[in-house]
């Protein structure tokens, strides 16, 4: 498709002649003195493909709506780009609102231009010299699913997800009333932006869309995460768009539906954004980092692993650009909950799917302490406050725990990166690594510490126990791969006896201790007196951290997490999403390597162990994604790796 536009008085037959035109250059080779027109491209993408921002064809319907199951909202042709005033370089970027019975008016189809002519807009402060313009559905988030969706994250989410507080979500929804009005200081402590911040009105304005945005996210995280993705909770919810949601021709049918919804919409204000911020060099806020967050834990939930880590990656690096020092003491406290909220999805993603990590503890970092407010703070503000001993922080500070002690060096580790000195790395080297994560729920050592994790919430314990259970299994890989398991504990105890640190939390988790080692020492009088009385260990083997370097180790990680989850409700586990169903996966598969390859005599052993895995079977079958995805390559991995015995391993019922 081309545009003709005025010439100058001569112009070339020349393809290359024509594309100079605007120069004012003149061909004297010229023979027929005709004009020709300037070719300029104009968009071809369909309108569903330009609001996503996503590649298309000139067929149509076009490949990606036809995929989608869309092909029938398929609407051809590019809008004019004067209908979105692009030609005026001063223009502002701008939010429009419509609503959904507006869109769908004079086409009878969703549509952008009759959106675009029956809608009033609210303007945006920017130095862009382009318009980055949004089309908002002001009936996709009433206020009552608002309500309904925060409801439900301080029920089931904020426990492992405390960046967010009643004050704060308040303070998020008197600011999106303000984008249909006028924006204004709302006068709350978590007020947009900072000082700094404020002054600018383009920082105010993009502070108001955040927090529109921030509430999307919110919702479509609890809407995909939290409710029965067959169900359907908003069952009077009328919702016409032009939405990517592959699911069904009708929008709203389902909360699985919905919720991808709210995230196509999310994402869609997000690029808006964070157009707007590059171009008015605004620093990053801390809704910013909280949505780039909400948009990863969506896309972890749809199993869309490559778009999670994307998000996940972008919510670290604009999390090390927060000005903490410039926010009040209320977004301070929320900011570094954040921060080991993102510590503890990054690592958790880096070991899952062998990737890097951004963000490490250091002393300049927020401690696990600052993570509670202080009693003092807590009257001023006149609630009840987050003390030392409520258990939603206390959990989440169990959490972070056990993920503290995977450092740099042992994710490089694990992602089998070229590090120097490897050759030189002792069989004891991540017992530091060891003694955090058994450390972090307590035990015979930290006695109140186990009080408190007794006392937590089912959904708390249900994360921490299967956490634990797979940090340990992710060890004992890596400990087989380096080659540091042995068959005999007694062994191990004469290593454990003669080392100089042994006793250490993380004497060994650091470069400079490895290369240091020392090969020489003697074994000692104690060495000796270990080994004739070795340590003795728990039903679960864990007493003493010896047996975790033996081959049978995983049998003794699946009896304990067995013994720990039998008593929880199947709904506290399943809350946590996929992700907690493939750690149960990882500890099941390392159980089938083990009877399958391991000789175990005893035969009360083995059948416990079978008996185990039965269960940990069972209960993957019936969480998110177990069905569909774990289950299946689970009883794969059975028939491969013991096609002799799988058939006696029944499934065993979690209840």
């Amino acid at each position: 498709m081309t545009s003709p536009q005025v010439e100058d008085n001569e112009s070339s037959t020349s393809n290359t002649s024509a594309r100079r035109a605007h120069n004012d250059e003149v061909n004297t080779s010229d023979s027929g003195g005709q004009r020709r027109p300037k070719r300029a491209q104009v968009s071809r993408a369909c309108q569903r493909c330009r609001r996503l921002q996503k590649a298309c064809n000139e067929y149509r319907p076009c490949q990606r709506c036809s995929r989608a199951g869309l092909a029938e909202q398929c609407i051809g042709g590019g809008m004019p780009m004067s209908g979105l005033g692009a030609t005026n370089h001063t223009s502002l970027p701008t939010i429009i609102t419509t609503s959904s019975a507006a869109a769908a008016a004079t086409t009878g189809s969703p549509g952008l231009d009759s959106a675009v002519s029956s809608s009033p807009q609210q303007a945006f402060t920017s130095t862009s010299s382009t318009q980055h313009t949004y089309l908002r559905q002001a009936d996709l988030l009433p206020p009552h699913v608002i309500e309904h969706c925060s409801a439900r994250f301080f029920e089931r989410l904020f426990p492992t997800i405390p960046i967010l507080v009643p004050e704060y979500v308040q303070s998020l929804q008197s600011r999106n009333v303000s984008l249909i009005t006028t924006p204004a200081s709302t006068g709350s402590s978590y007020g947009a932006g900072t000082g700094k911040e404020s002054s600018s009105p383009g920082a105010a304005a993009a502070a108001t869309g955040e927090a529109y945005c921030l509430l999307l996210g919110l919702c479509a995280m609890v809407m995909l995460q939290v409710e029965d993705a067959s169900g359907l909770t908003f069952a009077n919810l009328s919702v016409t768009t032009l939405s990517s949601a592959p699911f069904s021709h009708n929008p709203v049918t389902d909360n699985r539906t919905y919720g991808w919804l709210l995230l196509e919409e999310a994402l869609a204000l997000h690029r808006h954004l964070a157009a707007t911020r590059r171009s008015s060099n605004i620093s990053p806020s801390l809704e910013h980092v909280q949505l780039s967050f909400f948009i990863y834990a969506c896309h972890a939930a749809l199993m869309h692993h490559s778009q999670a880590f994307f998000f996940l990656r972008e919510a670290t690096t604009l999390c090390l650009l927060l000005r903490r020092e410039d926010m009040p003491p209320e977004k301070a406290l929320l900011a570094d909950r954040l921060f080991w909220v993102l510590v503890v999805s990054e690592r958790s993603h880096a070991v899952r799917y062998r990737r890097p990590i951004t963000l490490q503890i250091t002393p300049s970092s927020p401690s696990l302490l600052s993570l509670f407010r202080s009693s003092s703070s807590a009257s001023a503000s006149g609630d009840d406050g987050r003390d030392a001993k409520d258990p939603a922080i206390v959990g989440f500070r169990c959490l972070a725990g056990l993920f503290r002690p995977l450092d740099t060096f042992f994710i490089a580790l694990h992602g089998q990166e070229e590090i120097i000195g490897f050759a030189l790395l002792p069989p004891e080297a991540l017992d530091g690594v060891e003694a955090g994560i058994d450390a972090a729920l307590g035990g015979v050592g930290d006695p109140a510490l186990s009080r408190l994790v007794h006392g937590l919430q089912d959904t708390q314990k249900a994360n921490l126990r299967v956490t634990q259970a797979w940090l340990r299994i992710i060890l004992w890989q890596l400990r087989l791969r380096l080659g540091h398991l042995t068959t005999d504990e007694r062994t191990i105890a004469v290593a454990a006896a003669v080392s100089p640190t042994a006793h250490h939390p993380y004497q060994q988790n650091s470069i400079h201790s490895i290369m240091n080692h020392d090969d020489e020492v003697s074994i000692s009088a104690a060495a000796a007196a270990s080994v004739a009385n070795p340590p003795t260990t728990s039903a679960a083997g864990f007493g003493g951290g010896n047996s975790s370097r033996t081959y049978r180790y995983p049998l003794a990680v699946a009896r304990d997490l067995a013994f720990s989850t039998r008593d929880l409700p199947l709904a506290a586990i399943a809350v946590h999403g996929a992700g907690l169903t493939e750690k149960l996966f990882d500890v099941a598969c390392a159980v089938v390597n083990v009877l399958a390859r391991v000789p175990v005599v005893d035969v009360n052993t083995s059948a416990a162990a079978k008996a185990d895995f039965a269960y940990l079977r069972g209960l993957i079958a019936r969480l998110p994604g177990g069905s569909a995805v774990y289950a299946g390559l689970l009883e794969k991995h059975v028939r491969t790796t013991m096609p002799g015995i799988g058939v006696g391993i029944g499934v065993g019922d979690p209840e």
